[in-house]
């Protein structure tokens, strides 16, 4: 019983991030026009790809990040939880300082504590 109420904070973790995970990615795909705006002009045409494929590669990384964290292998949601943190560092670098980086840094702080639970598993 003990072991598994360790697990509780993981699987609530693991919950939370994966709906912030896939439905920011879903939107990216339903509404990529208002997500636009948030690449850099920078990467236009970077490595051959629009502003819109970018915004398109993204969604699926952040899907692709979502599902990892369901598959009930160690390694598998070790790696989900430290490209959700990747992936985070990268919004907060680009964002600046506001409402919205106050809360992606709260999902950057839930990405690595779910990192070094599933670690410590």
């Amino acid at each position: 019983m003990r072991m598994e109420q360790q697990r509780i904070p993981s699987y609530i973790l693991t919950a939370g991030l994966v709906v912030v995970f896939a439905y920011f990615g879903l939107d990216k795909f339903i509404h990529h026009l208002s997500w636009v705006g948030w690449i850099p002009s920078i990467m236009e045409g970077f490595l051959g790809l629009s502003r819109d494929s970018w915004i398109l590669f993204v969604g699926f990384m952040e899907m692709t990040t979502a599902v990892l964290l369901l598959v009930p292998k160690r390694t598998v949601r070790l790696f989900g939880a430290a490209l959700a943190s990747v992936q985070m560092v990268a919004v907060l670098s680009q964002t600046g300082w506001n409402t919205v980086a106050a809360r992606d840094l709260c999902v950057l702080a839930s990405a690595l504590a779910l990192f070094f639970l599933v670690r410590s598993e």
